[in-house]
């Protein structure tokens, strides 16, 4: 399973429109913004972006599509709160990933992704290949990832959780307890307390 690299790109973009609308509001009022500003206030987004829908393109044309309920951007620190995230593109091989949560949070400086609330990345094959009777089985299968937390290094394609995690392809099934997941080697560590079911073809 690879990752291309639009998912940074996209979330940089996303944080480019909504911060133009803040930059544009926060130069004139930064000074007396911040002198009303209270210990105890709660801290308000300087932009949002509702039911929102982006579709994002790298130099090789290779697409990342976005759409959230409400995104927020604070300033301090840098970050943008999601609310229900998807998130789908192709990668190299021709595979589909996606990523639904209930909630996330990017921190664009570092291209880091946490997701929370019913998590679900899918690694879908190839349309081609699902039409083709040649394919072998496996081929076929979906490959999924379900926790209640993930989190996303976009930088170094670095997937973990510390979480309970369960991992599905076909009829087959792992569980444990924490997982590390290096995207571009294809590579899954569990951590602790793995237990299998495996359905053989």
């Amino acid at each position: 399973m690879g990752f291309n690299k639009t998912l940074g790109q996209a979330f940089i973009i996303i944080l480019l429109a909504i911060a133009s609308y803040q930059l544009l509001h926060e130069n004139n009022h930064s000074s007396s913004t911040t002198l009303k500003t209270k210990k105890n206030q709660e801290e308000k987004p300087s932009a949002f972006i509702s039911n929102g829908e982006f579709k994002i393109y790298d130099k090789e044309g290779n697409a990342t599509n976005f759409s959230s309920k409400k995104a927020r951007y604070f300033s301090n620190p840098k970050r943008i709160l999601i609310d229900y995230p998807s998130i789908s593109f192709d990668t190299n091989d021709n595979q589909t990933i996606t990523l639904n949560a209930k909630e996330g949070i990017f921190h664009p400086e570092e291209e880091k992704l946490s997701l929370k609330g019913e998590v679900i990345i899918q690694r879908l094959p190839p349309i081609e290949t699902a039409h083709s009777s040649n394919s072998k089985t496996e081929e076929l299968e979906t490959w999924t990832l379900k926790s209640d937390e993930f989190e996303l290094n976009n930088q170094t394609h670095f997937i973990s959780t510390d979480q309970a995690v369960t991992m599905t392809k076909g009829k087959s099934s792992i569980r444990a307890i924490g997982l590390n997941a290096w995207i571009d080697e294809k590579k899954i560590e569990l951590l602790s307390e793995v237990q299998g079911h495996y359905v053989f073809n």
